[in-house]
């Protein structure tokens, strides 16, 4: 963060915690100074102009001061933009709110705090005018954030031995890629795999719909997803951002998400 005591931003709440009977705390994305901690003084109260402004997944339009003796910034003033959650499906929310929690678990520059608010703010808007298999748009958001983080998902390719895969997918949940069937085969690589809970595999529907989700949105209604395939590809989307990113990386709001 530069060094101004005063500056004001766009910004999306990503997490709410009470602080005292009448504030809250937010973690918020700001387009211009990324992952910031604020402190929302009075926001609790019902006469407070800020009342219905710092729910979560809303985006407003912030000032902030901050104090050379702590991290912490303070609202001073704030202007809704749009709230995102009110009228949606539950299992749209939970979508949504998926994703600000990998954003919230993030690190990168305040250079690229744009980046990241333009891949956000488009998730947000988008995914709730999605009637038809919703979470293909959310496993996009996930491959959309890899390519940005420097940790694009290679599929296409054998990570021991680089040929080309085709269309069957091996998932090492061990070394955090993928294998070509032969690689499989060789007793260097099953030592290392050894066991079946170590490798996920991806055919079919689940293979065929991360193949395509550079261009998912051309394909929204070829599909129909099962628990099986969705708890597939979620599995391997978490442990590859676990594998690459951070091991206690969460994605908590998908607890019971239905299909």
């Amino acid at each position: 963060m530069q060094e101004s005591r005063h500056f004001s931003s766009n910004c999306i709440v990503l997490r709410v915690t009470d602080y005292s009977e009448s504030s809250y705390i937010l973690l918020l994305l700001s387009e211009t100074h990324g992952l910031i901690s604020a402190i929302a003084k009075g926001a609790k109260k019902l006469n407070s102009k800020y009342f219905s402004v710092f729910g979560l997944l809303n985006e407003f339009d912030g000032e902030f001061t901050r104090s050379a003796r702590s991290e912490l910034l303070t609202i001073t003033n704030a202007n809704l933009i749009k709230s995102h959650l009110p009228g949606l499906k539950y299992s749209i929310v939970q979508l949504l709110s998926a994703g600000a929690e990998l954003i919230s678990q993030s690190i990168f520059e305040e250079e690229e705090a744009d980046k990241y608010y333009r891949l956000l703010h488009g998730y947000l808007t988008y995914l709730p005018t999605v009637s038809n298999n919703p979470v293909l748009i959310f496993w996009r958001f996930i491959y959309s954030y890899l390519k940005l983080v420097g940790i694009e998902l290679e599929i296409t390719t054998c990570h021991q031995c680089s040929s080309y895969m085709g269309m069957i997918l091996n998932y090492s949940i061990r070394n955090g890629c993928f294998f070509c069937s032969s690689c499989l085969k060789k007793e260097s690589i099953s030592a290392d795999l050894s066991g079946s809970a170590s490798i996920v595999i991806l055919a079919g529907v689940s293979a065929e719909i991360v193949h395509k989700l550079p261009s998912i949105g051309n394909h929204m209604s070829d599909f129909t997803i099962t628990k099986t395939t969705f708890e597939l590809i979620n599995k391997v989307f978490l442990n590859y951002l676990r594998y690459h990113l951070h091991p206690k990386l969460h994605l908590n709001s998908l607890k019971g998400f239905i299909i």
